[in-house]
Formats: C-alpha cells, sequence, structure tokens
C-alpha cells in the first residue's frame, strides 16, 4: 500500500459529479461490474451499473437490501470488497448505496480503476 496519492488520483476524490452536484460528492462512472451481495458464507449476484468513491448504482431485487450491506465489487484488476449503507431503490429495480467507512487500501483500488477508466 502507498501513503500517498498522485495529482490524478487527488482531482478524482474531488471531483463532483455535475449531473446532481447537490447530491454527490464524487464523480460516478457509468459501468457495467459484476458484484455479489454477501452474507456470511451465502452470496448473491448482481450488477453494478454506476460506480464512485462515494458509493454505486446497482440492479438488485429490493427483498434482497438489508439497510447495510457487504459487497464484492468485482473489477478488472481484482476485487474489492467494501461495506455499503442503502440510501434509495428504484421502480426498476435499482438500489443506490454509498460507501461506509472505507479503508485506504479500498480507497486506492477504487480510485485506481476509476482514474484507468474515467
Amino acid at each position: 500500500m502507498r501513503d500517498t496519492l498522485t495529482s490524478e488520483e487527488l482531482d478524482l476524490l474531488l471531483a463532483c459529479d455535475t449531473e446532481r452536484p447537490e447530491e454527490r460528492r464524487f464523480r460516478r462512472l457509468d459501468i457495467s461490474l459484476p458484484a455479489e451481495v454477501v452474507a456470511g458464507e451465502r452470496s448473491a449476484s448482481l450488477e453494478v451499473t454506476d460506480l464512485g468513491l462515494g458509493g454505486l448504482r446497482a440492479k438488485l431485487p429490493a427483498a434482497l437490501v438489508p439497510p447495510d450491506i457487504r459487497l464484492r465489487v468485482h473489477l478488472p484488476g481484482g476485487t474489492v470488497e467494501v461495506t455499503a449503507r442503502l440510501r434509495w431503490l428504484d421502480d426498476d429495480g435499482g438500489v443506490g448505496l454509498s460507501f461506509v467507512g472505507l479503508d485506504p487500501d479500498q480507497v486506492f483500488t477504487l480510485t485506481r480503476y476509476l482514474g484507468i477508466n474515467a
């Protein structure tokens, strides 16, 4: 793990979403990534449809979403496991999840992925 970020990574951390700046602190990337909701030894698949350092949007049946969940997001360079909190649900099976308590390694992994693909 590194202790410092590049200027590009820092810019990405501080970037604001221009579509809804009043609601988001971080820029989002429209993507399609596989992920899993993890509950002990069990897991359920889902699709991440946008991703930022503050959270993500996914397709997941609302019945499977407790207020706080563990997710494994499968990035091209590896997998990051995070805790997320339910923020909203929509009528087409979309959920908004915000990340809770990211550690430096998780921030670094997400920043690297978002910086490479932004």
